[in-house]
């Protein structure tokens, strides 16, 4: 679904997450208007890891910085500091992933959510915009 006017990246979420649990559906899959998917079939990759593992709440791709080869993110793991890494950032594409690894969490540019998960952790944003 596209929304008419830029309400942010929470408000957006918000509006999906709502439509999502209307419609019973399994998993929330979003992804920014600034976005260039290099693939057909994204959201059924992404289902297929996220079903493999039953606690897996959120399952992201690799971004690529835009016209480069180069990874902008894939992914942000919290150090035991409490600080994050974003993984992979600035590297030559043919050297990140080629198979899926545990992160802590998913970037907001493209992400595909359970929403098992998110009804576990207390309605998604409906915390937030209450």
């Amino acid at each position: 679904m596209r929304v008419r006017r830029n309400l942010g990246v929470a408000g957006g979420y918000d509006v999906c997450y709502r439509m999502a649990k209307a419609m019973n559906a399994d998993y929330l899959f979003v992804v920014n208007n600034d976005v260039v998917l290099k693939s057909n079939n994204i959201v059924s990759a992404l289902v297929n890891v996220a079903q493999k593992v039953y606690y897996i709440g959120a399952v992201g791709a690799v971004l690529l910085q835009w016209n480069k080869n180069t990874v902008d993110s894939a992914g942000y793991m919290v150090t035991t500091w409490g600080d994050y890494v974003k993984l992979c950032h600035g590297v030559p594409a043919n050297l990140c992933f080629n198979k899926p690894m545990p992160i802590t969490y998913a970037h907001a540019a493209l992400s595909l959510y359970s929403m098992k998960a998110l009804h576990k952790a207390g309605g998604c944003l409906e915390m937030i915009t209450r």
